[in-house]
């Protein structure tokens, strides 16, 4: 950010470029998306997955925003059906690469329309399941 700010400095003379305070602040969508890049880069964490966790993995990723449009998009489905993600990951039948690929399913979903899908997969994962 700083190098941006340096390099448009001189397009608006009057910005007091030394002057300028910088704060990182962390979305939801980055948290879970710092999930998501983190469980990557160390599966065996995967059995271990929680509200909590989301909120910790934050600090291991860095820049999780600019992680591309399929981990935001997995990120944002996430955030709209996490606990029954941490379910399946948890599931001995699913883990976590059934899990990321019932993640993928929601890929440029309307994020209101996710939880809905989410329910209907859910039910029949439950009728599968049930008649084995």
């Amino acid at each position: 950010m700083r190098g941006l700010v340096e390099r448009l400095a001189d397009r608006v003379p009057a910005l007091d470029v030394h002057s300028l305070g910088y704060d990182r602040r962390t979305t939801d969508l980055s948290e879970a998306v710092a999930l998501l890049l983190y469980v990557k880069a160390n599966p065996g964490e995967a059995p271990h997955l929680n509200r909590f966790v989301r909120k910790w993995a934050i600090s291991k990723i860095s820049f999780p925003e600019s992680a591309g449009e399929l981990w935001l998009s997995r990120g944002r489905a996430l955030l709209a059906v996490e606990d029954e993600f941490y379910a399946r990951v948890r599931d001995a039948g699913h883990g976590w690469e059934l899990a990321l690929g019932w993640l993928d399913t929601f890929a440029g979903v309307n994020p209101v329309e996710v939880a809905s899908i989410a329910a209907a997969h859910e039910r029949r994962y439950r009728y599968q399941v049930g008649r084995s």
